[in-house]
């Protein structure tokens, strides 16, 4: 996790009246001020019911070989509910759309979507990978991240909201997915080194474009 990003991670649990994004996520929801849906596609086409996503942020598990710590007389399995983590979500992916303002003469951008990324543990707390569960519409989010202050890294004693935060962009991403014929991201044509490497070429393409608009 980069350190510009942290502000969005922690406070894993509540301090000082701030929480970290998830958990706003999660209480807006949980109120119904918020709408999540389904990670299926990134188009915020298919809304998620409060069961559906309740099933998506908890699973049964299986406690097995259960003893009697007293006269350790074997005992039945036991299936048990396990909760949604906040601390699980380490990364989000934000899908934004880059455009030229012709009124402005500038190359803008607006974000439309986040998507919480959480670990994913198998039953022998082995970890498997990670997955998303549902997206969130930014412009929906912004009236419920501006009721909620996020760390500022370069002046404690100034408000700051999340709105803020992603509005002046304090931090720092790299490029996964562009719109392209087949919907696809990077990573199945390119691991590792040369996926980050694309994702430098693309990010090179904008600002040669936003360049080119200024050039004679």
């Amino acid at each position: 996790m980069k350190k510009i990003n942290q502000p969005l991670y922690y406070p894993t649990r509540p301090t000082n009246n701030r929480i970290n994004l998830i958990s706003v996520f999660l209480k807006g929801l949980e109120e119904g001020s918020l709408v999540a849906y389904s990670a299926d596609n990134d188009e915020f086409t298919t809304p998620l019911s409060p069961t559906e996503l309740k099933q998506k942020l908890s699973r049964m598990d299986t406690i097995k070989n259960r003893t009697n710590p007293i006269t350790g007389e074997s005992l039945p399995d036991t299936v048990v509910e396990v909760k949604f983590d906040p601390a699980s979500v380490i990364q989000f992916r934000i899908k934004e759309d880059w455009f030229f303002d012709k009124q402005r003469s500038v190359l803008d951008v607006r974000i439309l979507g986040i998507c919480p990324v959480r670990e994913e543990y198998d039953n022998e707390g082995n970890l498997k990978g990670t997955r998303v569960d549902f997206w969130i519409y930014f412009p929906e989010a912004r009236n419920v991240l501006a009721k909620y202050e996020v760390f500022n890294r370069v002046n404690d004693g100034q408000r700051l909201s999340y709105d803020d935060f992603f509005l002046k962009r304090f931090f720092s991403s790299y490029i996964i997915k562009a719109s392209n014929v087949y919907d696809r991201y990077i990573s199945p044509t390119y691991t590792g080194l040369d996926a980050l490497l694309q994702s430098e070429e693309i990010e090179n393409k904008i600002f040669e474009f936003e360049h080119d608009l200024w050039e004679y």
